[in-house]
């Protein structure tokens, strides 16, 4: 899980710093920096960008119901999942473009390192972009790519059960979000690889990508 990062252990940025790599960590990912996780350990650089899922970035103002339950379906709207839902859209109001996107901010913080430390014989960045994990809410003609239409809410969030618990529309609706978001983070991820190529540093890098979860999106009658 989201467990602290043992005192005891060395990190792969530490065993690198030691050994000349400059090190860098750019991430949206909030859980590792709650309170003693350790993840920053052995980056001479890191960045975290604020406001992914219920991140306690902003308390105000306060997202009204009405403005909340246009992303959870009918069936699901309760306490909880509506104060989940709410954290987020105070989190992200106020966003006017593509570029301040969490992706964007990623992988573009990403280029930008590169671009201020080209001397870097040696390097090590870590770039951790949340998305597309939930909440998917992508601008909308990356969603409408795969919904044109607009006569649903706008499902943005998996319910870790049972599909039954959604309309056929409404999972169209989950799919087209989800699928839209992978197509952003794509867009944005390849800004970063074509940085890198520009860099010059394509060829004699490693670049690893590494996921930790997919959905199942109605497969199965899962979400």
């Amino acid at each position: 899980g989201w467990g602290p990062v043992d005192e005891g252990l060395d990190t792969m940025a530490e065993l690198l710093q030691a050994r000349g790599y400059r090190t860098a960590f750019i991430t949206d990912t909030y859980h590792q920096f709650k309170p003693s996780k350790n993840f920053h350990r052995g980056f001479d650089e890191w960045c975290w960008i604020r406001g992914q899922e219920c991140d306690p970035y902003r308390s105000g103002p306060v997202v009204s119901d009405e403005e909340t339950d246009k992303h959870i379906p009918p069936a699901m709207r309760n306490p909880g999942r509506r104060d989940f839902h709410r954290r987020y859209l105070m989190n992200v109001a106020g966003r006017r473009s593509e570029e301040a996107y969490f992706p964007a901010q990623v992988f573009r913080g990403g280029a930008e390192w590169l671009a201020r430390n080209q001397e870097a014989e040696k390097f090590f960045l870590v770039l951790d972009s949340f998305d597309p994990h939930e909440p998917w809410d992508p601008p909308a003609y990356y969603r409408s790519m795969y919904d044109p239409d607009d006569d649903v809410v706008d499902v943005i969030w998996s319910a870790y059960g049972g599909a039954d618990q959604f309309t056929p529309r409404e999972l169209e609706r989950m799919r087209a979000n989800y699928a839209g978001e992978v197509t952003m983070v794509d867009r944005w991820l390849g800004h970063f690889l074509e940085a890198l190529r520009l860099s010059g540093r394509l060829q004699d890098t490693v670049v690893a990508l590494i996921s930790d979860h997919g959905h199942n999106l109605g497969d199965s009658n899962l979400t």
